[in-house]
């Protein structure tokens, strides 16, 4: 199965090159050796296409993450709403103070 390739753009606009989407740490695809060769030390190149999808992925996360706790603070407030009122929050704390005396 042959790996997909993306645009690896350096930072300073030299030319781009094509390479994997994970490249080892070591790969030419991964720095600018244009750059490298002027800078003092190597400058990684970064993959547009990769950044904007980790972006959107952490976008849903932080909704799944949103939604999550919602549900739960919705859990919460329905369990302790009922018709009879048999359980009531102070209730319970009335309960929880006299269980520590």
């Amino acid at each position: 199965m042959a790996t997909r390739k993306v645009r690896w753009e350096c930072p300073n606009g030299h030319p781009a090159v094509l390479g994997p989407t994970k490249p080892r740490k070591l790969a030419t695809v991964r720095y600018c050796l244009m750059c490298s060769a002027t800078a003092s030390q190597l400058v990684e190149r970064f993959a547009p296409a990769l950044e904007k999808r980790r972006e959107q992925q952490t976008e849903a996360r932080k909704a799944r993450v949103a939604k999550r706790q919602a549900r739960a603070v919705e859990r919460e407030a329905a369990y302790w709403r009922t018709r009879t009122g048999a359980r009531c929050r102070s209730s319970r704390r009335r309960d929880q103070r006299a269980s520590w005396q």
